[in-house]
């Protein structure tokens, strides 16, 4: 990625748009790299608590927001997780056609094929929100922008994930597009996960406290990814 800067920053027009394309394609593959680090922590299991989306945000709403403005394109961080998500569903999509078998033991839940990541998580669609935020705050201070972009971002994530999470665990899901019925050799059937159901909901006042907290995080991250994409434009050898 800082290969590609340089040559980004030191190019003509010619050469800009090329350029341009692939580092928001590279900064994509960093945010698939982001989330598969926390599959663990961020499956459908886990959507409807405070857990998942500080997990969710931290580290990657940063890079997603630096490379969005490193790029100088306007609709940097919609590309970005575009990517992620195109990459997610052609997982998704792609590897449950190849046959396999667990080579390794306990087998608790037998499986005759490769058994992809879950459906993508909807970054894009905050994503959008705040690349249009963005453009509306060239002109502001970074702190103004961060909290802005932070908030906006945290707030169309839990308004787009908790209830899609809820569609995850119906058996509309369970299909190849969704791909909600996949299972894992290690998954036993008597989990939360494999039963379709949430994991025990916390009392309301620490659920607040942890939202809050992800609010926070979500803010951290973005104010992080303004000040790390400014200094990435500098980047020239």
């Amino acid at each position: 990625m800082m290969l590609m800067l340089a040559f980004l920053n030191r190019s003509g027009d010619a050469a800009r748009l090329p350029l341009q394309r692939l580092l928001l394609y590279v900064g994509g593959m960093a945010v698939c790299e982001s989330l598969l680090l926390k599959l663990e922590y961020i499956s459908r299991a886990e959507m409807h608590s405070a857990y998942f989306y500080t997990v969710a945000v931290f580290g990657t709403l940063g890079i997603v927001t630096a490379v969005g403005v490193a790029s100088r394109h306007r609709w940097g961080c919609t590309i970005v997780t575009g990517v992620y998500t195109m990459f997610g569903l052609a997982f998704l999509w792609i590897l449950p056609l190849f046959p396999a078998e667990p080579k390794l033991g306990p087998v608790l839940n037998p499986v005759t094929h490769f058994i992809p990541w879950e459906f993508p998580l909807l970054v894009i669609v905050p994503a959008l929100v705040i690349d249009l935020i963005l453009q509306r705050t060239a002109s502001r201070r970074p702190i103004v922008r961060a909290l802005a972009t932070g908030l906006a971002f945290f707030a169309t994530f839990v308004l787009v994930q908790w209830p899609f999470a809820n569609f995850l665990m119906s058996p509309f899901a369970r299909n190849w597009v969704f791909g909600a019925g996949y299972m894992d050799f290690s998954t036993p059937p008597t989990s939360l996960y494999a039963r379709f159901e949430f994991i025990p909901s916390a009392p309301p006042g620490q659920l607040t406290r942890g939202m809050l907290i992800a609010l926070a995080a979500s803010c951290l991250m973005t104010y992080v990814g303004v000040h790390v994409g400014r200094a990435m434009q500098r980047v020239s050898r």
